[in-house]
């Protein structure tokens, strides 16, 4: 049933990623270690052929062809450790193999566990010439979600240079909060989820951005009947910056208040989140003229209407409740 809901998503167009987290024991030169596995160089023919494999058998028996392939944050080794001259290595054999094969999938750059560090492993990356025809987007985690603005932006800055889209292919603010599950209905973990969407989406430039944690054996799955909270913001951000949108510059983030703007194919947004424990009074400068909605979430309000404004005929101050999210909107609903 899996495979099949693959084959349905690509006819609508998806994009598939298949990352390889961990491999067989025989393989690695430390096969008592759970994390931070070395491959042997001599095995990197073994280990591209598994990958080769698995890509043959999902085209030829299952009609899925993934765009892109990748070992799970190689730069911590979780589980498979890769330096980026090893990646490089790996990706040129890998590459020369998918071409014996007719393979079209390419490999993402990087795709590191956190924002940090991620530009500094593409660039070693992108050194060795050989492999730049068996590239991909350039992706990373933003596990260190509280990392300086600066790291973000260094991300955009490496990914503009290199004409490279980016995307952020592990949303969320801790990689270990399936330890946790008690954490995922609540609306403090759907603000947090709301700030780190924001930031990732006007600092780095992201492309395209995947949640993780949406679904697994080893904590507590909604069945849908009754959404958390976090569902409805990824819904709403989903409705307010759909593909297609350009992100606009907002006014530069606080400790506590976070934005985002974004010129839609079809509406002007600007999102807010307040994460603090106090109100906010802002003032809202520079919006293209329409008609705006502006629609507040809080723990005991969902997406409710606060106000309209005819701009640029209306101030628009808008009083920000402690742990908020807000839209001002031209949408439509």
């Amino acid at each position: 049933a899996h495979r099949g809901q693959q084959q349905v998503e690509q006819a609508r167009g998806t994009q598939i990623i298949a990352t390889s987290w961990d491999v067989p024991d025989w393989i690695v030169s430390d096969p008592s270690k759970s994390t931070q596995r070395f491959v042997p160089y001599e095995n990197y023919p073994e280990l591209v052929e598994m990958v080769a494999a698995w890509l043959v058998r999902a085209r030829d028996e299952y009609g899925v062809e993934p765009d892109y392939v990748s070992f799970n944050e190689p730069d911590v080794g979780a589980y498979v450790s890769l330096a980026p001259f090893e990646a490089a290595m790996l990706i040129e054999q890998a590459g020369k193999r998918f071409d014996e094969l007719g393979i079209k999938t390419k490999w993402l750059i990087a795709d590191t566990a956190n924002i940090d560090g991620s530009a500094a492993y593409a660039r070693s990356l992108l050194k060795d010439q050989n492999i730049h025809p068996y590239l991909g987007v350039f992706a990373n985690h933003s596990w260190d979600s509280d990392s300086p603005d600066s790291d973000y932006l260094e991300v955009r800055a490496f990914a503009r240079e290199n004409a490279l889209e980016v995307w952020c292919t592990e949303t969320g603010s801790n990689a270990f909060s399936w330890q946790t599950p008690e954490k995922f209905p609540t609306y403090a973990y759907a603000v947090e989820l709301a700030r780190v969407y924001g930031r990732v989406l006007k600092l780095t430039g992201a492309n395209a951005i995947l949640y993780w944690e949406m679904m697994g054996s080893d904590y507590w799955i909604n069945d849908g009947a009754d959404p958390y909270p976090s569902f409805n913001m990824i819904r709403q951000l989903g409705e307010q910056i759909p593909p297609g949108s350009i992100i606009v510059e907002t006014s530069n983030n606080t400790d506590t208040f976070f934005s985002v703007a974004a010129q839609a194919p079809g509406h002007f947004v600007l999102y807010m989140v307040n994460t603090g424990d106090a109100p906010l009074s802002v003032a809202v400068e520079g919006l293209p003229a329409g008609d705006y909605t502006h629609i507040q979430t809080t723990e005991s309000e969902l997406e409710a209407v606060a106000g309209s404004y005819d701009v640029p005929q209306d101030e628009v101050l808008l009083q920000i409740p402690a742990m908020s999210v807000h839209v001002l909107t031209t949408r439509i609903p």
